[in-house]
């Protein structure tokens, strides 16, 4: 069964992807994809990698004809969580690499670091000029990955913190925004 884009489909891919939607469909008509489940019996979810973006996407597809319904990033992508070696495997798929696998390569990578969430704290100035440190929220590991220095340039990190501040504190001057996995742990700034 060949897929196609549906007019939202299509959409999304040049809303959220660099790679072409000519290319999405190559992918997904090549079968280069990892099938996640079934939702409904009517819907497919399939996990692709995009090399241009070094990200994976999930099509969410009609069963019936193939047609591909949206295409999600992988971090927005609720039904079934991904693990870092399922992501790993979808790259793989598309780019032909074979990583060495070992036994901890199915597991989640906040196994593996030993925390499963990213912090997200930002430095405001108050009323009366002095700063202060504020937890606004989290990101999940598994959907950005381990390398702080990494997630503080990742684009859809970015919009997702961005998102997160405005929802949460609007009228504050945030000055920095800091990840850590914890206190005293390793953390980067992020620039928006």
């Amino acid at each position: 069964m060949l897929h196609t884009l549906s007019r939202h489909a299509l959409e999304r891919v040049n809303g959220r992807l660099t790679l072409y939607p000519v290319e999405v469909l190559r992918i997904l008509n090549a079968g280069k994809y990892i099938l996640l489940g079934e939702e409904n019996k009517r819907i497919i979810h399939k996990l692709f990698y995009s090399k241009p973006d070094d990200d994976c996407f999930v099509a969410v597809c009609a069963k019936s004809d193939g047609t591909v319904i949206t295409v999600l990033p992988s971090q927005y992508h609720k039904i079934w969580p991904l693990k870092y070696g399922t992501l790993r495997r979808a790259e793989e798929i598309v780019c032909g690499r074979v990583h060495k696998r070992d036994v901890s390569v199915n597991q989640p990578l906040s196994k593996k670091i030993g925390h499963d969430k990213i912090y997200v704290f930002f430095t405001s100035n108050n009323w009366n000029g002095k700063t202060k440190s504020i937890k606004a929220g989290s990101l999940e590991v598994s959907t950005f990955g381990d390398d702080l220095d990494l997630v503080s340039k990742n684009p859809t990190a970015k919009t997702r913190v961005a998102r997160m501040l405005t929802k949460l504190f609007p009228g504050h001057e945030i000055s920095q925004v800091t990840l850590r996995f914890g206190k005293g742990i390793k953390k980067s700034t992020m620039v928006l």
